[in-house]
């Protein structure tokens, strides 16, 4: 009896639990221990550097990295770093963390609320579920730049300008004017390249809702202009008017008119499918079944494929709302291949159509008995995986020396546990065909791994090179020493764990580095070990620090003959 009161009391508030969990969830994948590492080279530290620096100056317009103006992006994300800053009152890992943290949270639940709005609170659940525990959005959740802010506002951009296709008349225009508001904030973080995916989306889906003609209705576009141009114009014509002709050329040509022109004059430097490989890592451990869910579409449905063009209209609320996403998804593919430049982080947005896309294909397998081939399979490939990892686990710290083989013993256990409950799960599920309990397994294995990054992995990758610098810093700056550095680009952790401005020298100017070190010779000096080597061979200096691939010197003096 009891049992079926808590039952019911929970069917009877099952919306507050459906979002109470996904908190609690969001909280363990993206905000657990996320002070626990250091700031990482070279984005992040580069980053924070710049939000600190406007919080301690004061200055909300003009970027400042190590005493240079930077003009390479807009200042939406570091105004957000340093309100977080002013908020608590400090500058640390935490807090340079959280709003990012905070933003993959809005991320998931704009899922949430979308897909409940426009399919169902079932289907909203298994979305929010995949993108939360993407490998790709866990893993930058944690990581202060800007690519989750922007992946966030692009969404809500576009799910905006979506609904307007979806939505009663009486409500367009405020969902026009939210699509404009976000856009704004693309470029507000991004430049230029930010409104790209927005526009190109929305005129997409327009033209084959035959509502092309709705975009220009004054009611919609001059309000939402208006609300576009306010956010993006005042910071823009600050700059222009005090920093011109160098904000110009730095910010317009170099940043964004050079880029499409050597792409246009020389071809793409990289190859298009860059950024398509970075999604299918990115998206595990949904990528199996992502794939498996496009050759059962194209094997099974393939002729029902043209009236998606032929006949839009005559298909439901949720058909339009996947196709939209595929829309959505297949526009950043293409947006971001041909683009001059190429990260593996640039695929962080098309995470978020790519987790409204695949649910049904989960659902379906559920309650209709289906696709329970393709599933299988997808699923036993990551229980061989799971077991190779397991047994992988007592071998791989052999293979490594010091701190990094210590780090790795250190979560030898959280990883051993994490992997015997999944693999457990998995053949529990296989045996008893708990269709639930193979999915959840997917879940339990993201969320563990996404802690122990937090705990240990992180703190590995740091370990490879960056905790030298990092505690060569820290010691100068207590013991009030300076410190420079020779022919180490990237090395922003000196920038920011020195906590003051710094000179840097590129290997041309080594007289320049033997004269500071003559007229100061406390002057500790950072260089790779590699670099280490060279000098010897013409200088004598003082090691005070030899690490995995930094070393710390000072007094450096030519040779006698």
């Amino acid at each position: 009896m009891e049992k079926e009161k808590v039952f019911g009391y929970i069917k009877e508030h099952k919306e507050a639990f459906t979002v109470s969990g996904l908190l609690i969830l969001c909280f363990l994948l993206y905000f657990f221990a996320i002070g626990n590492y250091p700031l990482i080279d070279p984005y992040e530290t580069k980053f924070v550097s710049i939000a600190r620096s406007m919080y301690k100056t004061g200055e909300l317009f003009v970027l400042n990295l190590n005493g240079n103006f930077f003009f390479e992006a807009p200042p939406l994300y570091f105004w957000i770093e340093s309100l977080a800053f002013s908020i608590f009152g400090k500058v640390s890992e935490t807090i340079a963390r959280i709003p990012v943290a905070f933003c993959a949270t809005i991320g998931v639940f704009l899922v949430y609320i979308f897909c409940r709005k426009i399919i169902s609170r079932k289907y909203a659940v298994v979305a929010s579920l995949i993108l939360a525990t993407s490998l790709m959005y866990t893993i930058l959740a944690k990581i202060a730049v800007t690519d989750m802010l922007f992946s966030v506002c692009t969404g809500v951009a576009v799910y905006s300008g979506i609904y307007t296709l979806l939505c009663s008349e009486a409500h367009k225009k405020y969902f026009w004017w939210l699509f404009y508001i976000f856009a704004g904030f693309c470029l507000m973080i991004k430049g230029f390249t930010g409104i790209l995916v927005p526009f190109a989306v929305i005129f997409l889906c327009s033209c084959f809702s035959r509502k092309f003609k709705e975009i220009f209705r004054p009611v919609f576009l001059i309000p939402g202009l208006l609300f576009f141009f306010l956010i993006v114009f005042p910071w823009h014509w600050i700059m222009f008017s005090n920093f011109n002709p160098m904000f110009f050329n730095e910010y317009i040509l170099k940043q964004h008119v050079d880029k499409y022109w050597y792409l246009f004059a020389n071809g793409n430097p990289a190859p298009w499918y860059i950024i398509l490989l970075a999604f299918l890592s990115a998206f595990l451990p949904w990528i199996f079944s992502f794939v498996a869910q496009i050759i059962v579409f194209f094997k099974d449905k393939w002729k029902e494929f043209p009236k998606y063009f032929t006949d839009f209209n005559s298909l439901n609320f949720p058909q339009k709302f996947i196709f939209y996403n595929v829309v959505y998804f297949l526009a950043i593919i293409i947006i971001f291949s041909f683009l001059a430049t190429k990260h593996p982080v640039y695929v962080l947005p098309a995470l978020i159509p790519a987790s409204v896309i695949l649910p049904k294909f989960w659902i379906d397998y559920f309650e209709e008995e289906k696709h329970h081939i393709a599933i299988n399979i997808t699923m036993g490939v990551w229980t061989l995986i799971i077991a190779a990892c397991i047994a992988g686990i007592f071998f791989v710290p052999n293979y490594f020396e010091g701190q990094q083989k210590q780090e790795l013993i250190h979560i030898q256990p959280e990883m051993l546990l994490l992997l015997l409950v999944v693999f457990t799960m998995q053949i529990f599920a296989y045996l008893r065909k708990a269709k639930k309990v193979l999915f959840s397994s997917l879940i339990v294995l993201m969320t563990g791994l996404s802690m122990i990054v937090s705990t240990g992995i992180f703190n590995f990758i740091c370990s490879m090179e960056q905790y030298d610098v990092v505690l060569y810093s820290m010691i100068a700056k207590q013991e009030g020493a300076p410190i420079v550095t020779y022919n180490t680009p990237n090395t922003y952790s000196v920038l920011y764990y020195y906590d003051k401005e710094i000179s840097t020298f590129a290997k041309k100017q080594i007289e320049a580095v033997l004269s500071l070190s003559k007229t100061y010779p406390e002057t500790r000096i950072l260089i790779t070990n590699s670099e280490l080597n060279e000098l010897n061979k013409k200088y004598t200096f003082k090691i005070i620090g030899k690490g995995l691939k930094y070393s710390l010197i000072q007094n450096i003096k030519p040779k006698e003959d």
